[in-house]
């Protein structure tokens, strides 16, 4: 297994995930470029699996996804 880490211009960390094979297997991390967490999601033989949940650029929880199934969108009222 093989980690892949690549970063964002300001020197952030944009995206974190591992390869076996040349196809991503496991946790897959997303950062915006203000450092915050965007995306964490879950990949079997390069292929989208288990959860998947997202964040919007303020940090506050956006949505989460079981298996292509999306099963909660969160809504924010200031």
């Amino acid at each position: 297994m093989k980690k892949y880490i690549s970063y964002h211009n300001n020197g952030i960390k944009h995206e974190e995930f591992y390869q076996i094979d040349g196809k991503k297997e496991g946790k897959c991390t997303v950062w915006y470029a203000n450092g915050e967490k965007e995306l964490v999601g879950y990949f079997k033989k390069g292929k989208p699996c288990n959860i998947w949940m997202n964040w919007d650029e303020n940090g506050c929880y956006d949505w989460v996804d079981m298996d292509g199934v999306w099963t909660k969108e969160i809504f924010y009222f200031k």
